[in-house]
């Protein structure tokens, strides 16, 4: 099989993950040397974001907007873009990566191919996975998955597969069926089991990956905990790490992987990370559905960063009440809040403090926010300010 010493790479993200991305770009125009270009799918509201972030010449952008089948599930619709991938891509292989994925080392064709056809990893199935995507994935496929095929990372996908693939199943069940089957392990099973001879095919468990693909907080039993004493030296010479979460931490430390890497190949750093907190583009449906978390201004546990700024376009006019918990402890406490031009500080009280943002129909509101105050969390390095209980819509006429 010819092929061309060209690889396209595809994403697809949302406004919570743009945060994210922004690392893996910056690291794609370090160390990605390979020829082709770099396809990201997002929707329309974040592209404001997205031009926040320092981006590579060749990028390209779709919307998932002109996808008129996908559903209110970002997490579905993420799964069927990648196995529509071939729609968006140039290059007649692609490597499907997401946004807390960060190259660390000079990549090149010959890191992802190996005599022409790209290297996929397999391995027998292990519990966690086999427990949560075995039956689903072959329920969808309709055939027996022998190995895991997501295990190892490194998702070089064909075109011309997943063509063939769409012909024998119907993809529209991923976005519908009631448990969610994996986009990785089906197309592998496909690809194995009907175009075998199109890839390498790796063992992981008796091969040696770690010099490619370093999984930083993908380690059983819970394939969720990220030490913050991980270091770039943990992943040996592998050329990738991948970061599995939305946490702060994950964030702190793909910027510090990068500075690192920088060091160890050209011995300085070329460029810096980006730290200012990116705007998140909001509509009156994006706080319904998501509240607090829709405005990326709160931990996954609840308690409200100290700086956080979105903005937010509302076809009514009306107020969005945001409810914070504050704590005894946490009384000395004040809040600045910039509403457009509107600038005041605030005293926090204990309990529950209500903020009020008006918002005008047809107009977008720019909201801005910083604590100052607080106190260091007992078992942990955050400061903490307060707990957002609570984000809504008072649907009324303001006075």
């Amino acid at each position: 099989m010819n092929q061309e010493d060209r690889l396209d790479v595809l994403i697809v993200s949302n406004g919570q993950d743009i945060k994210l991305l922004r690392h893996f770009l910056l690291s794609y125009k370090l160390f990605f040397k390979i020829r082709g270009n770099i396809h990201v799918v997002i929707w329309r509201k974040d592209a404001q974001a997205l031009s926040e972030v320092l981006c590579p010449e060749n990028l390209v952008i779709h919307y998932k907007d002109d996808i008129p089948e996908l559903v209110e599930d970002d997490f579905r619709n993420q799964m069927y873009i990648k196995l529509i991938g071939d729609s968006f891509v140039d290059t007649p292989w692609f490597w499907v990566v997401d946004a807390d994925f960060l190259i660390t080392s000079i990549i090149t064709y010959r890191d992802f191919f190996e005599s022409d056809k790209p290297k996929w990893f397999y391995r027998p199935w292990v519990e966690i996975p086999e427990k949560n995507w075995r039956l689903p994935s072959e329920g969808f496929i309709k055939f027996d998955i022998p190995y895991l095929f997501m295990d190892e990372p490194l998702y070089i996908l064909n075109k011309k597969i997943l063509s063939m693939f769409r012909s024998k199943v119907s993809l529209t069940k991923i976005l519908t069926s009631r448990e969610s089957p994996s986009e990785f392990i089906v197309y592998g099973a496909f690809a194995y089991k009907f175009f075998h001879d199109y890839y390498a095919w790796k063992n992981s468990s008796i091969e040696n990956v770690n010099s490619l693909i370093y999984k930083v907080n993908q380690q059983p039993p819970s394939y969720m905990v990220l030490s913050p004493d991980c270091r770039l030296t943990d992943s040996s010479l592998s050329k990738v790490c991948v970061f599995w979460s939305h946490w702060e931490l994950a964030e702190d430390k793909m910027r510090e992987f990068l500075l690192d890497a920088q060091v160890r190949e050209f011995g300085r750093i070329l460029l810096q990370p980006e730290t200012k907190a990116l705007m998140q583009n909001l509509g009156l449906e994006d706080v319904l559905k998501n509240g607090s978390s829709a405005w990326g201004g709160c931990y996954s546990d609840g308690w409200v960063k100290r700086e956080w700024y979105f903005s937010i376009f509302s076809d009514k006019t009306c107020l969005l009440e945001i409810n914070l918990d504050v704590f005894p402890s946490l009384e000395s406490s004040y809040l600045r809040l910039i509403v457009d031009q509107c600038d005041e500080y605030m005293a926090l009280v204990p309990g529950i403090n209500k903020l009020l943002i008006p918002l005008s129909s047809g107009k977008v509101t720019t909201v801005q926010a910083a604590f100052h105050g607080g106190i260091i969390e007992p078992q942990g390095k955050r400061n903490l300010y307060a707990i957002a209980k609570s984000c809504k819509l008072i649907n009324r006429e303001l006075n």
